[in-house]
């Protein structure tokens, strides 16, 4: 009887820990697959006017928040633009969504890198459009990707 306490303790744990183990697998591999997801878009250059900007997408998922890093470089005049007040993105059926932060570098300089931030899109789309407005003079510019499901 003594050594049966301890054989069900012990499955106990051994039950616990199996599942945690599980549990824990499952969030690591998501998050793998969102950053491969991710990872798989390829990058747009656009190189109208003085600034050249590249977009390239960094978490598109349906529960997160959709996050690009912008990189935005030119030899001419500082970029001052505000880049969230700039950017918006597209869905395929022409619904606008406004970026809701920028975490990089400040406005000035010749050389601004960082990432532009947006509200998840729901339901999602098959495609989407970056628009960049009124940056180097450009009045428009436009990154598109096909989402894959």
């Amino acid at each position: 009887m003594k050594y049966a306490k301890y054989f069900l303790a012990s499955v106990a744990i051994l039950a616990v820990s199996s599942l945690l183990y599980t549990v824990m697998w499952e969030r690591v591999d998501s998050k793998k697959t969102l950053v491969q997801a991710a990872e798989s878009y390829a990058s747009e250059i656009n190189s109208d006017g003085p600034v050249e900007i590249e977009v390239t997408p960094v978490e598109i998922s349906p529960s997160k928040e959709w996050k690009f890093t912008v990189a935005l470089d030119t030899h001419t005049t500082p970029i001052t633009e505000d880049i969230v007040k700039s950017s918006k993105l597209i869905d395929g059926e022409g619904k606008e969504y406004q970026a809701v932060s920028w975490d990089g570098d400040e406005a000035g300089g010749h050389h601004r890198k960082g990432v532009l931030t947006f509200q998840p899109v729901r339901p999602m789309p098959q495609t989407i459009v970056l628009r960049i407005e009124n940056v180097g003079g450009v009045q428009t510019r436009e990154f598109s990707w096909e989402l894959k499901k």
